[in-house]
């Protein structure tokens, strides 16, 4: 069984994705928590700190991983009189990526999977840090590609794909803000990635895969 390290256990894409596919996989985790839970292959990272990313490298030493999906992002609102949080966003969002995954201990061809965000192209006031943070790293994995030619590096661009928005009526119109209607854009996402994880002729590195479904041409919000 392949054996795939997730880089934030939190996201919702993930929580998802194992909720359809977690017999599939040998999953390995990581969690902001401060403890591991080593029978649950749940490692504490925390992609803040240096030292406790070489912490987190040394556990994991002597795995070899097939597959990494990246999916780490905070996404906070400016605050020019805390630019510490403001270059917190930064390091968390790219710049430790970085670090971490020139470290990790991969199989050839092993396949590692970002998520970047189309409408950084269209930038919200007072996010310029997250905004950044996402730009930068679409740069990262063309650098990647080029230093780790072994590997395979793919970042899917995305559009908000799941919504808190509790009522019925508030979801639906989440959605048809898309020039596409799909029913579950979530659920279409997740099989797409286990695809390209489990297809053994997708060997398309620095691949820009557009996940937006023409959104931003209808979106007035």
């Amino acid at each position: 069984m392949k054996k795939i390290l997730v880089i934030w256990i939190k996201s919702k894409i993930w929580k998802l994705f194992n909720d359809i596919y977690k017999n599939n996989f040998h999953i390995y985790w990581t969690t902001s928590k401060k403890t591991d839970d080593l029978n649950n292959n749940i490692f504490h990272l925390d992609l803040n700190s240096v030292k406790n990313i070489d912490n987190f490298i040394e556990k994991v030493g002597n795995i070899k991983f097939d597959w990494v999906i990246y999916l780490p992002a905070i996404y906070q609102i400016d605050n020019i009189d805390n630019i510490d949080a403001m270059a917190e966003q930064l390091r968390i969002n790219v710049l430790n990526i970085y670090h971490l995954t020139n470290k990790l201990n991969l199989n050839i061809n092993s396949k590692n999977i970002f998520f970047t965000d189309w409408w950084t192209k269209i930038p919200k006031n007072w996010y310029f840090s997250y905004t950044l943070s996402k730009d930068i790293l679409k740069s990262l994995i063309i650098s990647l590609a080029v230093k780790n030619k072994e590997h395979i590096y793919i970042w899917f661009d995305l559009w908000p794909i799941i919504t808190d928005m509790a009522w019925e009526e508030e979801q639906k119109n989440f959605y048809n803000k898309s020039l596409l209607q799909i029913k579950s854009p979530a659920k279409g996402l997740v099989s797409f990635i286990k695809y390209i994880l489990e297809e053994n002729n997708f060997y398309s590195t620095w691949s820009i895969i557009d996940f937006t479904w023409g959104t931003y041409l209808i979106r007035n919000s």
